[in-house]
């Protein structure tokens, strides 16, 4: 009987060590792609968190913008768990601030003047836990909103920051900066 050696010594195919490299590759690969995935999922989350802060701020803002400088009256803000929260827009003593306390000495030269969140609510008519809507219509994360007004410019204008924070415990296990919005009102 005859052996056909060139038979013998070609291979078609992959052993099974090349195989095993294959699989490790493309594990590596798809586990690269599912952290960019999950980085990705995070960071669309934390955009939405920011956003709905940015949107509660812009608010108080601008129903103060609708009030003349020169006057301090209070209007009512309702949240979508129905409260109803009284804004003050009453302004100190010529630059002297009113409200939520600013970090001043306690933080560096350029968040002097932005609200800190380490100290105690300011008192009522100058914070409040708003309750944002959530995608149903129905009652989502809470947020920690506080605002300081400094009268200026001879009484005619005033400064004002409005900053607003996730409060909710789910949030709790990341580090959520406070959007800080600025803006002087008034003549």
């Amino acid at each position: 009987m005859r052996i056909n050696r060139k038979r013998l010594t070609t291979q078609s195919g992959m052993t099974l060590i090349e195989l095993m490299i294959a699989m490790t590759v493309l594990a590596v690969g798809l586990v690269g792609i599912m952290a960019i995935v999950v980085a990705a999922l995070y960071g669309n989350s934390r955009n939405r968190l920011d956003t709905a802060a940015t949107l509660i701020s812009q608010q108080v803002i601008e129903q103060m913008a609708d009030m003349p400088a020169t006057t301090s009256p209070t209007f009512i803000i309702k949240d979508c768990a129905g409260v109803s929260w009284t804004v003050n827009t009453a302004a100190g003593a010529l630059n002297v601030p009113v409200g939520a306390t600013l970090k001043g000495t306690n933080g560096a030269t350029w968040v002097a003047n932005d609200i800190d969140f380490n100290v105690a609510q300011p008192g009522a008519g100058y914070f409040m836990n708003y309750t944002a809507c959530s995608t149903n219509g129905s009652a989502g994360l809470v947020y920690d909103v506080r605002w300081n007004i400094t009268s200026t410019g001879g009484g005619f204008t005033k400064n004002v920051v409005v900053a607003a924070r996730p409060k909710n415990a789910a949030t709790a296990m990341y580090f959520t900066i406070p959007v800080q919005l600025k803006t002087v009102l008034g003549s």
